[in-house]
């Protein structure tokens, strides 16, 4: 299950991923999203670039069930969840990512940002030079404690542990350098030119991850209500 909500890399903040996996096959993990199956390799690119415009990840059940009259149904007949969701229900339109399947299982198949970007920049065609140009001007931290939460969510026992998770990334990025400068570069002085810090993928240490991704004390981590 892939939970994501996108805090845009331009900002230097952070993607909100929890994921477990699904299934296992040769040559190709398979995981859920929020709405149906999803490889890997196309999570990895859709929490790196953060780009909307590729096509529908399933945003249309929760729209449906909300002008369809579908949480009403569900609170007063919850028996039948099964046959309510089956008739909100709706094949979605092609994804513009979806033709690019060979090219990202191919370019996106390590866990390391380092490995990635070197694959997109020796492949030189033009999907991947748009990748690699359009990754260039993301926080280097971010999209690595992306790729970090992707790997480390697969290891989560619950939703609790993936939702600790996210809260500790969260307490830890939001004091770090480039979310403020994400925000002056967007939303105050409106430059478009972020001076992230930690500067390159190869400044940001696994120490520098290790500490994002550590517990916090006992009495500061989240807890399920």
């Amino acid at each position: 299950m892939l939970w994501a909500k996108e805090w845009e890399k331009a900002h230097g903040g952070w993607t909100a991923v929890d994921t477990f996996e699904l299934s296992t096959n040769p040559g190709r993990r398979s995981i859920k999203t929020r709405w149906w199956a999803r490889p890997v390799n196309y999570t990895r690119t859709r929490a790196l670039d953060g780009d909307e415009d590729q096509g529908p990840c399933g945003a249309g059940l929760f729209r449906d069930l909300e002008d369809g009259g579908g949480p009403g149904d569900l609170v007063a007949d919850p028996d039948r969840a099964a046959a309510i969701l089956h008739r909100l229900s709706a094949v979605p339109p092609p994804s513009k990512i979806a033709a690019q399947a060979e090219i990202i299982d191919r370019l996106f198949a390590s866990d390391r940002y380092e490995d990635i970007l070197a694959a997109l920049a020796a492949d030189g065609g033009e999907w991947a030079t748009a990748a690699l140009t359009t990754l260039n001007t993301k926080s280097p931290q971010t999209c690595k404690v992306a790729l970090r939460q992707l790997r480390d969510s697969l290891r989560c026992p619950d939703f609790a542990a993936n939702m600790a998770m996210e809260y500790r990334i969260g307490a830890r990025v939001l004091v770090r350098p480039d979310f403020a400068e994400g925000v002056r570069a967007v939303i105050i002085d409106k430059d478009h030119a972020p001076r992230w810090d930690p500067p390159t993928p190869e400044a940001v240490t696994d120490q520098l991850l290790d500490a994002i991704f550590a517990p916090l004390p006992a009495d500061q981590e989240w807890k399920p209500l």
